[in-house]
């Protein structure tokens, strides 16, 4: 389906009737407001000079590679190998109707799911089975659900890579079952060199391994891979800065 809706953020104390809005849904956050309103009202409030007030872009999702509404325009066109195979326990893209707050979390985990990381704008990573994402998508904070496909999994410097990847790096949530979820990789044709803990939890861990480039569709494949990446084998400097 599509829906053609703008956000905005007001400060508590705006006068909706000055502004001549009739918003669709208002969410009280107390240091400001956040409405759900009609493109024809986002283009006015623009012309006349408020884009304070509109949050550009509030409906996209983004993910490695992608960018998208799920309800304006659809998700991305994938082939049949990119995507995710439908009614599988795994891991799933929760889009919420405005900023998040402490009690939605607390619904969309009594709903019986496992809420794992953020993805811009106002969507997050959650771990689920096909009973639980359907229910969520009746609650009233959720905008969209969806699958979370193996073509979102891919770093960009895997795009020209070829031939035997040393290192091949896997993000994953492994969730208190590290040896199998190693294991489950290594029998795709990856020959692990390194584990390493990526939360104090041990939910999630990173796996190096050493795998040619004609295994990464099906590592993507994986329901417990977040995302794959290359690594330098050879420490390099990295996000360090000095003056």
């Amino acid at each position: 389906s599509t829906r053609a809706e703008s956000y905005l953020r007001l400060p508590p104390e705006s006068d909706l009737a000055g502004l001549a809005l009739q918003p669709r849904r208002v969410i009280d956050y107390g240091a400001f407001r956040w409405a759900v309103v009609s493109d024809e009202d986002a283009a006015r409030l623009l012309a006349a000079g408020r884009s304070d007030l509109v949050v550009a872009d509030a409906g996209l999702v983004r993910v490695p590679g992608y960018s998208f509404d799920p309800l304006r325009d659809g998700e991305p066109r994938l082939a049949f190998a990119e995507r995710a195979t439908a009614g599988e326990a795994g891991l799933h893209l929760v889009k919420l109707v405005g900023p998040p707050r402490s009690d939605w979390f607390r619904e969309l985990e009594a709903a019986g799911l496992r809420v794992l990381q953020y993805y811009p704008h106002n969507s997050y990573l959650v771990w689920s089975d096909a009973a639980a994402a359907t229910r969520v998508r009746g609650l009233d904070f959720v905008r969209w659900v969806g699958s979370f496909h193996p073509a979102y999994k891919l770093g960009s410097t895997l795009a020209s890579r070829s031939g035997k990847i040393a290192n091949l790096v896997a993000f994953v949530f492994a969730d208190g079952d590290r040896e199998a979820v190693v294991d489950s990789l290594a029998a795709l044709g990856g020959e692990t060199v390194r584990v390493a803990k990526a939360s104090a939890d041990g939910a999630f861990h990173t796996v190096e391994m050493v795998a040619d480039a004609t295994t990464i569709p099906e590592l993507a494949k994986n329901s417990h891979v977040i995302w794959l990446g290359y690594r330098s084998p050879r420490p390099v400097l990295d996000d360090e800065m000095s003056d």
